[in-house]
């Protein structure tokens, strides 16, 4: 059983990682499943919500990431505010960014043979957005478009850090209303931002809320969870059908709000001592490295083999191995560095500076 408000290490989180392996395949598999390698109709079934696998995604870093900023917050009384949001940010930059650079340079190299490069790429895009991620399309890697958001939560929960310092539920309340100003406002000039202005932020907000309500409602309303679930996915399943992809604000209220209701019905299962499979449970965490690399490695190997049902299902193999490899060799190499590297500022802190911060309080 895992604590509802303890810390969440990996071995706590079976069913997050579970469900972070059903959202990596769902959108791998709907990307890779080309003509000729699926059945019409289940083609066409798959691309009602394969997408959503998305939404998924922004829920559970919602619900992780803001534990994470929580945690940094509590150290705020032994490490000050500037200490504790730069191991912050220095963890999260190794997390998502060296894998990614690895995957862009592989995108920009082979892009042309892969045929993986959103329609009008531009044959010089601008080298500091498509690095820093600060844009959503600009990049030969159509879905690092989603990592634009991850850093701008990133981003966000760092100055919340910074300015609320233990408080960091608070700030996060706050940002959201500051958040429903900023969407509401005409979008024009500075404001016409792609990724601040965009609905799809508040998908992280909704992983906030799942990790507050964990804390304070019983096991009862796990089983509701997954039932009231069904309403929200049926009905974006149902628009995207008859409209196509839904624009942000309908994907929120459908995909995004059944999302979290399914996080929050998993974490519910796993505290009642029900875990998903093992091997489901390390696909989960190497879905960061499958997301990157599907369309890189589908590319790969419908470019060298012509596209059929068994091709498909090697592609997929491939990419699981591959996504394996990957979070070994690059994922999980790097984040030791961030750790290492949060470690020696923390070395490196003046105590001088740590002589100024007030005591520890009684924690919340």
């Amino acid at each position: 059983m895992i604590s509802a408000t303890a810390p969440r290490r990996k071995g706590e989180v079976a069913n997050v990682q579970a469900l972070r392996a059903g959202a990596a395949l769902l959108v791998a598999i709907g990307h890779g499943a080309h003509t000729g390698t699926v059945p019409l109709w289940f083609g066409t079934f798959l691309s009602w919500f394969s997408y959503a696998g998305v939404d998924v995604f922004f829920v559970i870093s919602g619900f992780i990431v803001s534990q994470a900023a929580a945690r940094a917050g509590d150290r705020v009384d032994q490490e000050g505010r500037v200490k504790a949001a730069f191991d912050f940010a220095v963890r999260r930059i190794f997390r998502i960014f060296p894998p990614y650079w690895l995957a862009l340079a592989v995108a920009i190299w082979f892009g042309p043979w892969l045929d993986i490069a959103p329609a009008g790429w531009p044959q010089s895009p601008p080298l500091l957005p498509m690095v820093t991620l600060n844009t959503m399309w600009i990049t030969p890697l159509p879905a690092a478009w989603t990592l634009a958001f991850e850093v701008y939560f990133y981003a966000v929960l760092n100055i919340v850090i910074l300015i609320a310092g233990r408080r960091v539920s608070v700030g996060i309340l706050i940002g959201m209303i500051l958040q429903i100003a900023l969407i509401a406002a005409p979008r024009s000039g500075w404001l016409n931002w792609e990724i601040g202005s965009n609905e799809l932020v508040f998908e992280f907000a909704f992983g906030w809320v799942v990790g507050e309500m964990i804390k304070r409602t019983n096991g009862a309303l796990g089983w509701l969870s997954s039932i009231v679930a069904v309403p929200f996915l049926g009905t974006g399943m149902w628009l995207t059908a008859h409209q196509g992809l839904l624009t942000p604000a309908p994907r929120v209220m459908t995909f995004g709000i059944g999302s979290a209701l399914l996080l929050y019905a998993v974490l519910r299962l796993e505290i009642s001592g029900r875990k998903a499979p093992t091997w489901l449970q390390r696909i989960g965490d190497v879905s960061y490295s499958i997301y990157l690399w599907h369309l890189i490695v589908f590319g790969a190997v419908y470019a060298v083999l012509s596209a059929s049902p068994s091709v498909f299902m090697l592609a997929l193999a491939v990419l699981i191995v591959w996504g394996l490899a990957c979070h070994a060799v690059i994922e999980v190499p790097a984040q030791e560095l961030g750790r290492i590297i949060a470690r020696l500022a923390s070395l490196r802190a003046s105590p001088a500076a740590n002589d100024e911060v007030p005591p520890p309080t009684t924690r919340r």
